[in-house]
């Protein structure tokens, strides 16, 4: 079962490959293809989502996974939302993880609650434009006192900063196996939903 994963991030192809071992799980570099230019509006994650999925489906001739994924945090109103390092926006081209840090950490300031969460929505593309969809969400908090930390050491992704909660690890503390756990029931679904597009295309 072969299955193209429609992005050019290095260790999101690699994560899915080992989420999927029984599968041929394929990258743009593996099939020889460019790098494609995609662009993302700031409203929907799915409709991000399935632009990316549809594009690389066509690109690749094989069905393809894609996905987008939102930040909301509870008290800043679900802000920073879709497209995360724009700041939904606000910023017209993406912060890099020092500038995004250091902003959060300002947005911040004098709130003790930051109860937040992520937001992913998974699609599945075929070459011929049949499509699936679903959603995940990792609830969580943001440990402010770790933002200064992270900032010094040069910066890092969102996962260095958010716990689950209290006394967890970092999502990137945590070990393979404990995020492969944390994404299990997204990794069944989308095995489920891959299945059916497959035996679509085999009709």
């Amino acid at each position: 079962m072969r299955l193209f994963i429609g992005s050019t991030n290095a260790k999101k192809i690699e994560a899915w490959k080992d989420y999927l071992p029984d599968w041929s799980v394929l990258s743009y570099e593996e099939l020889g293809l460019g790098r494609l230019q995609i662009e993302e509006g700031l409203v929907s994650l799915r409709e991000n989502a399935l632009g990316k999925a549809r594009a690389w489906a066509a690109a690749s001739g094989e069905l393809t996974l894609s996905d987008d994924t939102g930040f909301f945090v509870q008290a800043l109103g679900g802000r920073p939302g879709v497209s995360v390092k724009r700041w939904g926006g606000q910023f017209p081209a993406e912060l890099d993880s020092v500038e995004f840090l250091r902003h959060l950490g300002r947005e911040l300031e004098g709130i003790e609650d930051t109860v937040c969460h992520f937001e992913t929505v998974y699609a599945l593309a075929l070459p011929s434009g049949e499509v699936r969809t679903f959603a995940d969400r990792l609830d969580g908090f943001i440990d402010k006192a770790l933002i200064p930390v992270v900032i010094e050491r040069g910066g890092g992704p969102l996962g260095c900063v958010f716990r689950q909660h209290a006394g967890a690890r970092t999502w990137r503390e945590m070990s393979g196996e404990e995020r492969r756990q944390a994404e299990l029931a997204s990794v069944r679904q989308l095995e489920r939903l891959a299945r059916e597009l497959l035996d679509i295309k085999k009709e």
